[in-house]
């Protein structure tokens, strides 16, 4: 199975239609799961679980398991069909895997969580302690994020931080010749 694939459906189903993959490596601790509780309490069940043909969850045990302490009737679902169970087993290690390997930018993350801080909005529906967030924001006050002015290197350039693009400092502006009619036309 590689490319795209075929156009994905949302099914709504009962949590008790679906049942666990048996050998899901991923553990979710109560403090998890209740942080994700009081998410789709804030924002509503968002991500959809992803299950075999048959129901069998492939993505998004803890969402199922917070579902069925809420007593929620219906969630969303993703049904992957046709799938082998060697690709069933490599799709449930990767997506708990690959999700491990991303990084937050702390200079973001801290002006986000302050800006939703300051509006009172609970930080903890986000996955976010108060620990985490005393740790992220320190004394309070925000990140600055707005991009410092570069200073030119000896040679007159700026070079990208990011690509190494060397450009130069300051692009004059380009002279516009005034327009005389065509008088200053070359003839031919």
């Amino acid at each position: 199975m590689g490319g795209p694939g075929p156009a994905l459906t949302i099914i709504y189903r009962g949590p008790d239609a679906l049942r666990p993959y048996p050998r899901n490596a991923k553990r979710h601790p109560p403090e998890q799961l209740r942080m994700l509780q009081k998410s789709i309490e804030s924002v509503g069940f968002a991500a959809p679980i992803v299950t075999d043909e048959h129901g069998m969850i492939l993505a998004g045990h803890a969402r199922w398991e917070v579902a069925r302490r809420m007593g929620l009737e219906q969630v969303p679902t993703v049904p992957l069909p046709g799938l082998t169970q060697e690709q069933k087993q490599a799709y449930v290690l990767a997506d708990n895997k690959l999700a491990s390997l991303g990084k937050l930018d702390t200079d973001v993350l801290a002006m986000e969580l302050g800006e939703l801080q300051e509006i009172g909005f609970d930080l903890e529906a986000m996955g976010f302690s108060t620990a985490d967030v005393d740790d992220l924001l320190g004394d309070g006050a925000l990140p600055d994020l707005e991009p410092e002015e570069p200073e030119p290197d000896i040679d007159g350039t700026v070079t990208c931080p990011e690509c190494g693009f060397r450009f130069p400092a300051k692009v004059e502006s380009v002279r516009k010749k005034p327009n005389n009619g065509g008088r200053n036309a070359k003839r031919r």
